[in-house]
């Protein structure tokens, strides 16, 4: 299977190493879509932060991912991560085009405001606690629509750059992707067993 990897604001970059040896050495075809369009390092979250607002922010995200995914033609499994993942669900609400055989989220909490979304494909949505919105409320409105989890994590848990960065469970989480990119598992498979290890936070 094909991997198409969204990346947080702070863009394509030696962050993203782990992902893109992990995936890449397994995916038949690995592609990664930025709000940048080019690498970029940023000494803070705040500057991220700053240079997402002005150089893309996020509709201008949404329309680039959704550019992306229209161009597929191969399946593939799209990651997505905090405001990729939320441009990711943006991007597939009434998505027809086959070729995306799942969505993958890491705390995408920008999709609060776009619950009313009818995405067409699987959806795994992977929250962490959040300082500034219910992660519960947004579980409780997307109950039976999606497949979701609240890890016992902080925003950021798959970002060595972020200061909710968890290298143990950035670990444990790629050793599971690569087993479904390999098809040794499948999506439902790999989350049930995630919802054994945190104790079944937020399962439908």
């Amino acid at each position: 299977m094909d991997a198409l990897l969204i990346t947080d604001i702070f863009g394509a970059g030696d962050h993203n190493q782990s992902v893109l040896q992990t995936l890449g050495s397994v995916a038949g075809h690995l592609s990664i879509v930025s709000p940048y369009g080019q690498a970029v390092t940023f000494a803070s979250e705040g500057e991220a932060y700053e240079a997402f607002i002005r150089l893309s922010g996020h509709e201008d995200y949404a329309s680039r991912v959704g550019r992306a995914v229209q161009a597929l033609t191969r399946p593939t499994l799209v990651i997505g991560f905090s405001a990729g993942g939320s441009a990711a669900w943006r991007a597939l609400a009434g998505y027809s085009g086959g070729m995306v055989k799942a969505l993958l989220a890491f705390y995408p909490g920008q999709i609060r405001h776009h619950l009313q979304l009818e995405i067409t494909v699987p959806s795994y949505l992977l929250f962490a606690d959040e300082a500034h919105f219910s992660v519960q409320q947004i579980m409780k409105q997307l109950q039976g629509r999606v497949s979701q989890l609240k890890l016992p994590c902080q925003h950021g848990f798959m970002n060595p750059r972020s200061g909710g960065y968890d290298a143990a469970w950035q670990n444990k989480i790629l050793e599971g992707l690569e087993e479904v990119v390999r098809g040794r598992q499948n999506m439902e498979q790999w989350f049930t067993g995630l919802s054994k290890i945190c104790g079944g936070q937020g399962v439908p």
